[in-house]
């Protein structure tokens, strides 16, 4: 699946970020911190959620490659964000400045609202 957020950049222009996600429930997603971080910052919580799969071909040598994604459903979520404590801090103190060591780099997105478009988790 696909996450796009967007929010302002250092110099207030609005920079949307793209990234791969994974649900962990209906309602719960797993993706990296850095793909998150701006809009962390910016209370920028409006995420537009897109599931789909990837399409794939066999090449005449045998190699299969990725040739696109489709996708099945896109809706968008006011979400929560949940970072780990030791980047919560360091983005309080240093702000957009802060730096993501790779065993934070995850954030954990919830939110409330029904989620009807996802049918999988019951």
């Amino acid at each position: 699946m696909q996450i796009k957020s967007e929010a302002p950049d250092s110099t207030g222009e609005s920079v949307p970020g793209y990234c791969n996600a994974t649900f962990i429930a209906k309602n719960i997603l797993l993706t990296a911190a850095h793909c998150v971080k701006l809009a962390y910052i910016s209370k920028e919580n409006l995420l537009n959620i897109q599931t789909g799969y990837y399409k794939f071909i066999k090449r005449p040598d045998g190699q299969v490659v990725r040739i696109g994604y489709v996708p099945k459903s896109n809706f968008n979520r006011h979400i929560n964000i949940e970072l780990p404590k030791s980047l919560s801090d360091k983005i309080a103190s240093r702000g957009e400045k802060a730096q993501i060591g790779p065993d934070e780099d995850f954030a954990i997105l919830w939110w409330n609202e029904a989620t009807p478009e996802i049918r999988r988790f019951n």
